[in-house]
């Protein structure tokens, strides 16, 4: 089954430190990246009040290989924030908003609160993501087969719905640039390129 993407922001002033950031990520939440990573960004700059370099790494884990044949179309998302906690909240919010998956034959009708695709769009993993029908967007609450999904929210009706599945899962490409701002707080520029195929 695959997971949702899942990119984290470590940063750190003294070299033994930031490993010992990215170990403790590994040995904790971030455990897949032992098997799972599928990219990587870093950056670092002086900081000129103590002459210590600062170093940024984005790591990216979990998700998928991109597709042979796509299933939905390439996107880029650029995050700019101030401070790392800033950067992780608004990275997360847009990788949770990346479409992952998008049919064009959504039913509505067949089943209250359930939504029917022609093919298979669904896995049980998807409870809790992002999902929407036509101009409506709701959370999957249950896994009922690859085709059929039950929301929250209101009961949409309608045949031949645009049905997206959001939670960013291939990783083409991630960049990262850290720049030093007159507070001396880190302002983030984060690009990445997300789902599309196979060249």
């Amino acid at each position: 089954m695959t997971t949702v993407l899942k990119i984290k922001l470590i940063s750190d002033d003294k070299k033994a430190d930031f490993d010992a950031a990215v170990a403790a990520y590994k040995a904790g939440a971030g455990a897949q990246l032992l098997t799972d990573q599928r990219g990587m960004a870093f950056d670092v700059f002086v900081d000129p009040s103590d002459k210590d370099s600062v170093f940024f790494a984005a790591l990216a884990h979990e998700g998928d290989d991109v597709p042979a044949a796509k299933v939905a179309d390439l996107q880029h998302v650029l995050v700019v924030e101030d401070k790392l906690a800033a950067a992780q909240t608004a990275l997360d919010a847009a990788l949770a908003d990346v479409v992952h998956h998008k049919r064009t034959d959504g039913d509505a009708d067949s089943f209250a609160g359930d939504i029917v695709v022609g093919a298979n769009m669904f896995q049980a993993t998807d409870v809790g993501r992002k999902i929407k029908i036509g101009t409506n967007e709701r959370t999957i609450t249950a896994f009922v087969s690859a085709t059929r999904a039950t929301y929250s929210g209101a009961a949409i009706t309608g045949t031949g719905l645009t049905v997206e599945l959001k939670g960013a899962e291939c990783l083409q490409a991630l960049s990262m640039k850290v720049v030093r701002e007159g507070d001396g707080d880190p302002k983030f520029h984060i690009l990445g390129a997300f789902e599309g195929q196979l060249a």
